[in-house]
């Protein structure tokens, strides 16, 4: 039965056995009651799934390939820059690179040559679409308001394919409303636009345009981008924009802004040409004229100094000094032979020949045949000696021809002078003239340098800007695009299913977690479980819900077979075997709560009855001396003020407070003894030796004495009896009994060394009853409150019973009619 799992200690009235406190078929049934709230949180859920799901555009990942030149760096000599390289490569390095191509200058300069400043749009109640490159018209602004950006859309309507109307989407004043014609300019505070009709043109079309600024626009396609390297180790670069819901203006934007990349990495390249192309035109220029005053310098010079050519001016000169030293070679012999023949002849040199002046250069005719008549007259001389008479003679002529030769070199010596003058003006005056031949040669020479130096660097400029043009030419990006923008995945295609089971399961869980939370949060007792763990007292048993809400107090006779009065006898049944078997006198029992409202009173009513149900001789003893309510639950109230506590007052006699039971069997068939009136001290009266002696004396006369006091949780009126009963019984309400209340009267219980306590749970519903008792929940279906009709009737073999217990404890059925 109700303890039939559970071993009861009836001495120290703790088990010692664990149970676990979670109970997951008590759950279960809890949950399940509220069954229609998941129902209608579950629709609730889908029915939002469904208006999201209405809502679902396909998104997806667009996404292209770039190669990024790996830090290639260049040597940045100054024939690198001239040809158009450069040392400057640490831009080209991946980090650097990556972050140019992601740069907010290079997507605002994509922004700017791609049409997206003006949006064409279908606005519908759960979707909107862009309609890029599907527009049926084309709108070409000429000036936007700035205002105009912020106003956002504005509906284009078609009036008669000639004409068109547009107004804002929240248009309440007539300025916001204009009317225009395809093709011809728009004009107002607004805008100036123009608007051509498309190929996708539909007369009486309606739809929508917004204007976007080229910054809003750069900030989108900015935070949209997504770079990542294909694999690790890889210069190739992932260029990706996910969450797309127009992938064809995205796939335009990444192709662009790719190109937009790559123009801008040959643009840095050209740059740097260009810069070396103005540098050398910069520098041919400057030469050109420090070449043309340098030839002009030089020209000047040798018109000033004659110079028409320096070789044949060079040449001059050299001949002259050559011809001034064969002058001086000349004359040095003529003065060695006038001085010879000087001395020759005024020497008498007998001896030797006298040397013909040809020998020495000189060809003077007469001197020359002198100096043969001479020595010709010598000869003669020589040749007939002294003592010949022609002697005298030859002597004669040889004195004479010496006289005439002496005569001629006079005349000779003369010339020699005039011609040693005139070589020594010659040569005075060739080293004058070799002397400003040095300083013009070296002059010229200083002009003919500068004038190379020009012409040199000049041709040097002109080479360097042919090979700066042809690697201007040769120029191309580094990087290269390996693949073309287009669709990669759609992003969001499992969203539908994924919406539907999130909300689902949303739905689930909320009624759930909101049913656990309400469990959980309970200040009163739920379940067994929970008593089980405050208390620490065996749970001796339960006693169903009635129905009736407690107003019938004789409903153990009046409907036997109902389950509130099976939930009693399997009560009785746990009770006896606690009491065990009693030789001297009746039983003791014992009841109390932790607070008001426990239905403490009403199960005491219900526990009589059931044990007088059995013929035993049971009385009921009202010891709850604060707030009594066994008069009001038994109708009577006209006896409430003789009772228990003024027979113990000497106030009546024992026989004025018993009230015996009735010869009704569907009425009271116990003797009951009331509280009577409230006292002042109701502690004291509890606490007197007259209470106990009444105690004693009706264990001899009755079997079962049942006393009601007041709850433990308020008083510890109880208290004082306990040691004189033999069982205790603790009636806890489920969905009332507050468990600190619980807690803190058992504690008291422990600390009073109280034994022989049970626990019994009060107002379990009928689910919990068939739960816990299996088959014996059924009946519940057969009773007053079940299923099939009144007061325990029941269906077998195609009749109708009532089920009774006769007066020995036994049970018996009569059929209906």
């Amino acid at each position: 039965m109700g303890m039939e799992n559970e071993k009861i200690n009836t001495n120290a009235g703790f088990s010692e056995e664990e149970e676990s406190s979670f109970d997951i078929m008590e759950w279960l049934l809890y949950i399940l009651k509220y069954w229609y709230l998941i129902v209608i949180s579950v629709a609730a859920f889908s029915v939002w799934a469904y208006m999201q799901n209405r809502k679902w555009m396909p998104q997806y990942t667009v996404g292209a390939k770039v190669v990024i030149e790996n830090d290639r760096r260049n040597s940045g000599d100054a024939s690198s820059v001239l040809m158009g390289f450069s040392g400057s490569g640490g831009y080209r390095g991946l980090n650097n690179q990556m972050m140019l191509f992601g740069s907010s200058d290079l997507v605002r300069r994509t922004v700017k040559k791609l049409p997206l400043t003006v949006e064409y749009w279908t606005l519908g109640k759960f979707k909107s679409r862009n309609m890029y490159k599907n527009s049926p018209i084309e709108i070409k602004p000429l000036f936007v308001a700035d205002k105009t950006y912020e106003m956002g859309f504005f509906r284009f309507t078609d009036i008669d394919g000639v004409s068109y109307k547009i107004e804002h989407e929240n248009a309440k004043e007539s300025d916001l409303e204009f009317t225009g014609m395809y093709g011809k300019p728009l004009s107002n505070s607004y805008f100036f636009i123009t608007v051509d009709k498309t190929g996708f043109f539909v007369d009486e079309g309606t739809f929508f345009i917004r204007f976007r600024t080229e910054d809003d626009l750069t900030t989108e396609f900015h935070d949209k981008m997504n770079f990542n390297f294909a694999m690790k180790g890889a210069s190739v670069l992932d260029l990706t924009v996910s969450g797309s819901q127009t992938p064809e203006r995205d796939i335009d934007f990444i192709n662009a802004h790719c190109d937009e990349f790559l123009q801008d990495n040959l643009d840095r390249k050209n740059e740097i040409a260009d810069k070396t192309l103005d540098f050398i035109n910069t520098q041919l220029g400057l030469v050109e004229d420090s070449l043309a005053a340098a030839q002009a310098d030089l020209g000047r010079f040798r018109t000033a100094n004659e110079i028409l050519d320096e070789r044949s001016y060079s040449s001059e000169i050299t001949g002259q000094i050559k011809s001034l030293k064969e002058t001086r070679e000349a004359l040095t012999l003529k003065k060695t032979y006038i001085d010879y023949l000087n001395d020759y002849l005024r020497g008498n040199i007998k001896d030797d020949e006298l040397v013909l002046p040809v020998a020495f250069g000189i060809n003077d005719g007469s001197l020359t045949s002198l100096i043969t008549e001479y020595r010709k007259a010598k000869n003669a001389r020589d040749n007939v000696g002294p003592e010949n008479p022609f002697y005298p003679k030859y002597q004669e002529e040889l004195d004479q021809t010496k006289q005439l030769i002496l005569e001629a070199l006079k005349n000779i010596d003369v010339a020699y002078q005039i011609e040693l003058k005139n070589y020594e003006r010659l040569n005075a005056e060739l080293r004058r003239k070799m002397l400003t031949y040095t300083e013009n040669e070296s002059q010229m020479k200083y002009l003919e340098r500068i004038y190379k130096i020009q012409d040199d660097y000049y041709a040097l400029l002109l080479k360097k800007r042919v090979d700066a043009l042809i690697q201007k030419s040769s120029n191309s990006p580094d990087n290269i695009i390996m693949e073309r923008a287009r669709i990669l995945s759609m992003d969001n295609g499992s969203v539908k299913s994924k919406n539907y089971s999130q909300k689902m399961m949303m739905g689930l869980a909320f009624p759930l977690v909101i049913l656990v939370l309400i469990k959980l949060l309970h200040f009163t007792v739920q379940n067994r479980s929970e008593v089980k763990k405050i208390t620490q007292y065996p749970i001796l048993g339960s006693v169903a819900n009635d129905v009736g809400g407690g107003t019938n107090p004789y409903v153990i006779q009046q409907h036997a077979n109902s389950v509130f009065a099976e939930s009693f006898r399997l009560l009785r049944t746990q009770i006896e075997f606690t009491l065990g078997r009693k030789k001297d006198g009746g039983a003791v029992i014992l009841t109390t709560s932790a607070q008001p409202g426990d239905g403490k009173s009403y199960f005491c009513l219900n526990l009589a009855s059931i044990y007088a149900v059995m013929g035993k001789k049971v009385l009921l003893m009202g010891c709850d001396m604060r707030k009594p309510s066994l008069a009001e639950k038994l109708n009577e109230k006209e006896k409430r003020h003789k009772g228990l506590t003024n027979y113990l007052t000497g106030q009546v006699e024992f026989d004025e407070i018993l009230l015996p039971k009735s010869d009704d069997k569907e009425q009271r068939r116990f003797d009951l003894i009331l509280s009577g009136s409230i006292p002042p001290n109701p502690g004291d009266l509890m606490h007197s030796e007259k209470l106990r002696q009444l105690i004693a004396d009706m264990r001899k006369q009755y079997d079962y004495i049942i006393i009601d006091t007041a709850p433990l949780g308020l008083v510890s009126d109880a208290l004082a009896l306990v040691k004189e009963v033999d069982v205790t019984l603790f009636v806890v309400r489920y969905n009332h009994t507050a468990k600190k209340f619980l807690k803190g009267t058992t504690e008291m219980c422990r600390e009073a060394g109280v034994e022989n306590v049970y626990v019994v749970l009060n107002d379990e519903t009928e689910k919990q009853w068939s739960y816990r008792y299996g088959t014996y929940g059924r009946y519940g279906r057969y009773s007053r409150y079940g299923k099939y009709g009144k007061y325990g009737k029941s269906k077998d073999d195609g009749y109708y019973y009532t089920y009774y217990y006769v007066e020995d404890g036994t049970k018996a059925r009569k059929r209906d009619k």
